[in-house]
């Protein structure tokens, strides 16, 4: 019985230290999230955050102003969103608002990749957003967000696709 007893302790080790990372990893989700809503201006706002148009940004920006937001619960209660929404918002834009940190840069994450590479008019083949992943595209890139992991990529014919992930571009 004392053996089968034995493994539990690093099993309950090992739970421990993943609650910890999550819940440090919240926190520093809405400490970026809420400093994001507390200083970005409209045209940051809709270009950062997947799910905020003009008219929400607006909102934010204008809600804001009266008084800054203490909490990411008071920032979603005073723009009307709803729990649903909020959390929508937040799982979202995860991957943007956690990228900041400087852990997670594209060149450390992706070993060699260059991030000249991909940088403002840089020529580029992409796939398009729901179109086949094989097929790729001639585009150019318009902005590069969160130190490259995310890019506003303008196709040569003519449509866009705003904040695509760096896995659907590569070089020409």
């Amino acid at each position: 019985e004392s053996d089968e007893e034995e493994p539990a302790a690093p099993v309950s080790v090992a739970v421990e230290a993943l609650s910890a990372v999550a819940a440090e990893s919240r926190g520093r989700l809405a400490t970026a999230l809420l400093a994001l809503l507390n200083s970005a201006s409209e045209t940051e706002l809709r270009d950062v955050l997947a799910g905020i148009g003009a008219v929400r940004a607006r909102l934010i920006v204008e809600t804001r102003s009266e008084r800054l937001f203490e909490s990411l619960d008071d920032a979603f209660g005073r723009i009307g969103l709803s729990a649903k929404q909020a959390s929508n918002l937040t799982l979202a834009n995860l991957r943007q608002i956690l990228a900041s940190r400087p852990t997670t840069s594209p060149r450390k994450r992706d070993g060699a990749r260059a991030r000249r590479s991909y940088r403002k008019s840089g020529r580029v083949l992409a796939r398009k957003e729901g179109d086949d992943p094989k097929r790729e595209y001639p585009a150019t890139i318009v902005k590069v967000h969160d130190c490259g992991t995310v890019y506003d990529i303008k196709y040569d014919d003519g449509t866009t696709w705003k904040n695509a992930p760096a896995e659907v571009v590569r070089l020409r």
